[in-house]
């Protein structure tokens, strides 16, 4: 290229001005076509460096062979049509499924599920959708998954349209799950196990057709309804369920005040929890801490009917030992009869030491010992500031009697009665 360069100098001197002025421009259109031809070259050089986001990751590809991939920042491959960096986003991503949901119009979206207008025809195939549940309910469902690529190079090379993909699995996983499970556990009591369930078996396709490219996140149901049609239905069964549940509660909690107030924390040993189900754990837990004093009155009436006299006989002593050990009513009126037959015991055995006492006397002296005994019964009852006294003389005539009761005796009177009244409470307590 010198050597040409030095001939066309040469020529160039021999011309005329105008030959000398064509060869500067050719000689400087060949330089900067030179320049040209380099800097075209240095930039397809460039092209092969690509910006890699903190929430992507490149696949490098030679000759359209996928060869390994770039992490976040600055990658560089061979140049196209040699090379190729493609760009995967690897980000949690949602995607909302509306297929089991029903059809509503662009200006009723903003409505709650009350205030949309209720189709005549009920449900419209085509439009509307729906599941069916394992005891042939149907339920509108809204669903929410949240997956991320884990495997780039797999994700890219199995998935064209990767939503479609996993929304079609998703919704024949939904299919199956709802086939296994009621309405009721879907819409409420199981909703959790449901949405878990769903997301193993779609996890498992997608395993199945991409080896671990795709990870599920989570499954969730962000909206659940019954037919439109149905809802009101729905509401008053509901409504009649709470209703039933509360009634139940009510019961139960007057029940366990009304035992806990006669028999107090001992009365599963009376009587167990005769509101729940023997099978339920919690009973088991309470009769493991119980032992065999668990329904004390149950054994001791099975007792007595298999004619085990014996054993009804060590269980209603154990039945007394549990009642007067409580903290209840019983308690308290079992102590109470049980002293007041103290006292009726100690009266008697005292008028019999009293009797004995005076049976020698009054053989000696009957009529004495009779006469005695009669003034010392009415002094007693005349002495005896609750009775009020009138004293009479009779006479040959014929007597009237007026009587203007005193108001100091009669609260005299009041009084003493209140103070016996007291005086036996606190006896009987």
């Amino acid at each position: 290229m010198a050597d040409e360069t030095e001939n066309i100098d040469q020529q160039a001197s021999r011309m005329d001005p105008a030959g000398k002025s064509l060869s500067d421009a050719l000689r400087i259109s060949f330089r900067l076509l030179t320049l040209i031809m380099i800097g075209v070259v240095v930039a397809f050089i460039l092209t092969g460096f690509r910006s890699i986001q903190p929430t992507q990751k490149g696949i490098i590809k030679v000759f359209g062979r996928r060869i390994r991939t770039a992490e976040p920042g600055f990658a560089y491959n061979w140049p196209f049509p040699i090379g190729e960096i493609e760009i995967v986003d690897v980000k949690k991503k949602t995607l909302k499924i509306d297929d089991f949901w029903m059809h509503v119009r662009p200006e009723d979206k903003l409505k709650s599920l009350g205030e949309l207008p209720i189709p005549r025809e009920g449900l419209r195939p085509g439009w509307d959708g729906a599941v069916l549940t394992g005891d042939r309910n149907l339920l509108h469902l809204r669903i929410e998954c949240i997956y991320q690529v884990d495997n780039p190079v797999l994700f890219a090379g199995q998935f064209q349209d990767p939503d479609e993909m996993i929304r079609s699995i998703i919704c024949a996983a939904i299919i199956r799950e709802a086939s296994r499970h009621t309405a009721k556990s879907v819409q409420l009591t199981q909703a959790g196990r449901f949405e878990a369930r769903v997301m193993s078996e779609a996890q498992k396709q997608l395993d199945m057709i991409a080896d671990g490219a795709v990870g599920i996140s989570s499954i969730s149901i962000t909206g659940r309804t019954w037919p439109l049609r149905a809802r009101p239905a729905y509401r008053e069964a509901q409504n009649a369920s709470q209703d039933r549940q509360k009634a139940y509660g009510d019961a139960v909690g007057d029940a366990d005040r009304m035992l806990m107030n006669v028999a107090g924390t001992n009365y599963r040993m009376l009587v167990g929890v005769p509101w729940e189900a023997d099978s339920g754990e919690k009973i088991r837990r309470q009769k493991r801490i119980a032992g065999e004093e668990w329904n004390l009155i149950g054994k001791y009436n099975l007792a007595r009917a298999a004619g085990n006299e014996e054993e009804a006989r060590r269980i209603i002593e154990r039945i007394n030992k549990v009642l007067v050990s409580s903290e209840g009513q019983a308690s308290k009126i079992i102590n109470a009869g049980y002293e007041y037959r103290t006292a009726v015991i100690q009266g008697v055995k005292s008028r019999v030491r009293t009797f004995e006492e005076l049976l020698p006397r009054f053989r000696e002296m009957p009529q004495f010992m009779r006469y005695s005994r009669l003034l010392k019964v009415r002094n007693e009852i005349l002495g005896a500031p609750a009775n009020e006294k009138a004293y009479l003389t009779f006479g040959k005539g014929r007597t009237v009697v007026k009587i203007s009761r005193d108001p100091e005796a009669i609260r005299r009177i009041i009084n003493e009665t209140r103070k016996l009244s007291e005086s036996e409470k606190k006896q009987r307590k």
